[in-house]
């Protein structure tokens, strides 16, 4: 989602360090062909891909002093091999139990990193002022996520997790995928697909239903975002923009384009601080408040939208500081 979140130039640059060739690339979601140059193929075949982890305190602007900091990094696989690969569909699929396999391993896996050194001078004053007892603190954010099934297309779901500094919400919606490759519904899956309401079955050509809009809103105690209820695809991709800060940006965009959005692309933005884009104005959801994603149909009833979505994936971004001292460290969230 984060990656999606991005523009298309950023996207391009990374599939060199990475297979080449993404699930939603202008070739792959119009031809959903494995005719892709770069990717590995035939039996046995290898490719070295690099990428950057998601993790707050990899993504923000301060050196990481590992002398008094040292990190441990653990690293989730799939629990299940077939999960990162391309089902292989009903004729007449591209993907094949020819060209398609589930074995496969991963090897020689490295960290690769920058590495500063500081003048004596300077490393020495630094030490100084930790076995001084005072704090080196680092500011950063952090995603934290919960999942939710849903039994019904008008829901309102309480959200459990509290922090201190909550800069925005992302919400992204999914449901089962069918093991075939109508235009291209194969290379779905649950870490790539993001469904709108106006998804058709296929996932590919959905046009605009006025009564498919999806109502939305975030509650926290007395606290409405928006203020009005969102009701429209339109809005809801500014409120998106606006949680990114680039709303106002002529420069900026997102990699996503208007059918993407009503398909598989559909992801819900909410901005909650007090100051867009500006460190530690976000809203303290600690003091006891409960807060609740409610959706519903916009322009007709539960009937004229059926459940078309089993689950919602909720992301909090949210600010925390990690503090140094000389008897350790600790995190503040």
């Amino acid at each position: 989602m984060m990656h999606v979140l991005t523009s298309k130039a950023n996207r391009d640059n990374d599939e060199i360090e990475g297979f080449n060739g993404r699930w939603d690339s202008d070739r792959w979601y119009e031809n959903y062909s494995t005719d892709y140059p770069g990717l590995p193929g035939g039996g046995n075949g290898k490719k070295r891909n690099s990428f950057k982890p998601l993790f707050g305190i990899c993504n923000q602007p301060k050196y990481i002093p590992l002398i008094f900091a040292p990190l441990t990094m653990e690293f989730e696989l799939v629990n299940q091999a077939a999960d990162p690969i391309i089902r292989i569909g009903t004729a007449p699929s591209d993907f094949t139990i020819e060209n398609t396999s589930n074995t496969w391993q991963i090897e020689d896996v490295r960290i690769i990193c920058d590495i500063v050194t500081l003048d004596n001078a300077l490393q020495n004053s630094y030490a100084e002022h930790v076995l001084n007892g005072k704090a080196l603190p680092i500011n950063y954010s952090t995603f934290i996520t919960q999942y939710q099934t849903l039994t019904s297309s008008d829901a309102a779901v309480n959200v459990t997790r509290a922090v201190s500094r909550l800069k925005s919400v992302f919400i992204n919606f999914d449901a089962g995928h069918a093991a075939n490759n109508s235009n291209g519904s194969v290379v779905h899956s649950s870490v790539n697909t993001f469904m709108a309401p106006m998804t058709d079955a296929d996932y590919m050509g959905a046009n605009y239903n006025y009564l498919k809009e999806l109502q939305w809103q975030l509650q926290v105690g007395s606290k409405m975002f928006p203020e009005f209820p969102c009701g429209s695809i339109a809005e809801t991709f500014y409120q998106l923009k606006k949680a990114l800060g680039i709303a106002g940006s002529a420069f900026h965009s997102i990699a996503i384009t208007p059918m993407q959005y009503r398909n598989d692309h559909f992801i819900i933005g909410i901005d909650t601080e007090k100051i867009l884009e500006a460190g530690f104005t976000g809203l303290n959801t600690r003091a006891g408040d409960l807060m609740i994603v409610r959706i519903k149909p916009q322009n007709g009833s539960v009937a004229d939208l059926p459940l078309w979505a089993t689950s919602m994936f909720i992301m909090l971004h949210a600010d925390n500081v990690l503090e140094i001292r000389d008897v350790g460290c600790q995190v503040f969230d």
